[in-house]
C-alpha cells in the first residue's frame, strides 16, 4: 500500500518544475520594458549574444525593427546608439501587473490608466492607438479590444 502512495507522490514532485516553467509570467513595465526579459536602453550587441539572430529586420526612420518569434516580440533599436527604444507586444502572454494584455477590453484599459491619453487613429498597431505618454505605454485598439501594446520612454 505504501508503494501506491509513493508512486503518485513522486510523479507529482517531478511535474512541479514543468508546471512552474510553463506558467512563468513576464510583466510589462510601462516606460521600462518586460521585466526579466527585455528593457528599454538595452544594448543590441548583448541581445544578439543572448537571443541570437532575429527572424527579421526592417528599417524605419532612424530605427531598426527586430522581430523575434521565439519570444513573440518586436522591438525598435535606434540606429546611432544601438539601444532598444520601443517594444511592441502582439500576444497575450505578456501582461501588465494589473493584468492587462492583448485581448483585454478597452474598458479595462480605461479602468487602469484612465481617460487622459493621446489618440492616434489607424496605426500600425492594428487599429486606433491610445498612448499614455506620461507612463510610456500605448494600446492598439480594434473592436473595443487590445490587439497590441507598445512600451516606450515616458515623455
Amino acid at each position: 500500500m505504501k508503494y501506491f502512495l509513493f508512486i503518485p507522490l513522486c510523479l507529482f514532485l517531478l511535474t512541479i518544475p514543468v508546471f512552474a516553467q510553463s506558467t512563468g509570467q513576464y510583466y510589462i513595465s510601462p516606460g521600462r520594458g518586460i521585466e526579466g526579459l527585455l528593457y528599454l536602453g538595452q544594448d543590441m550587441g548583448r541581445m544578439f549574444e543572448q537571443w541570437g539572430a532575429s527572424d527579421s529586420i526592417k528599417e524605419g526612420y532612424n530605427v531598426l525593427i527586430y522581430d523575434y518569434k521565439k519570444y513573440d516580440l518586436t522591438f525598435g533599436v535606434e540606429i546611432y546608439s544601438n539601444k532598444v527604444v520601443m517594444i511592441f507586444i502582439n500576444t497575450y502572454i505578456y501582461k501588465t501587473p494589473e493584468g492587462l494584455s492583448v485581448g483585454s477590453s478597452l474598458s479595462d484599459v480605461y479602468r487602469v490608466y484612465g481617460s487622459s491619453y493621446r489618440l492616434q487613429p489607424e496605426t500600425a498597431m492594428g487599429g486606433n492607438a491610445l498612448f499614455y505618454d506620461n507612463r510610456g505605454i500605448g494600446f492598439g485598439i480594434n473592436n473595443n479590444s487590445v490587439v497590441s501594446i507598445a512600451v516606450y520612454y515616458p515623455q
